[in-house]
């Protein structure tokens, strides 16, 4: 997760997580922990996808108020997903893409405009 196949394939119904005793990972990803492969009480065994801004640190110290901005924008998992199906079946015109973020935003105002007024003020 985030990915399109959530929306065709139903936890609990189609799929379910597979659980392991513990967590194990290779040598190169010894920064995660048990707190990085637990989703809903299951120990995956793997760390938990995230979908991140990537910046250089060049362009966050130069724009303090965009790397604000990235910290707090939180956007649902499940929302994520629809746009990813719509995506997968065919929707990917940039200006369909466009309208629906634009629609995303319209039915999130409230929130939204938190993350500018506080991007505004980073501290």
């Amino acid at each position: 997760m985030p990915s399109w196949q959530s929306q065709e394939l139903k936890l609990s119904e189609d799929v379910v997580w597979l659980e392991v005793p513990f967590t194990t990972v290779p040598e190169v990803m010894t920064q995660y922990t048990e707190k990085d492969t637990v989703i809903d009480g299951k120990n995956l065994g793997f760390p938990i996808e995230r979908l991140r801004v990537v910046a250089t640190d060049e362009f966050l110290a130069a724009n303090p108020s965009a790397k604000r901005w990235f910290e707090m924008v939180q956007i649902p998992v499940e929302d994520i997903n629809a746009e990813m199906w719509r995506v997968h079946n065919g929707s990917k015109d940039p200006k369909e893409i466009r309208t629906r973020a634009e629609a995303w935003v319209q039915d999130h105002q409230d929130l939204f405009d938190s993350w500018l007024e506080a991007a505004k003020n980073p501290s």
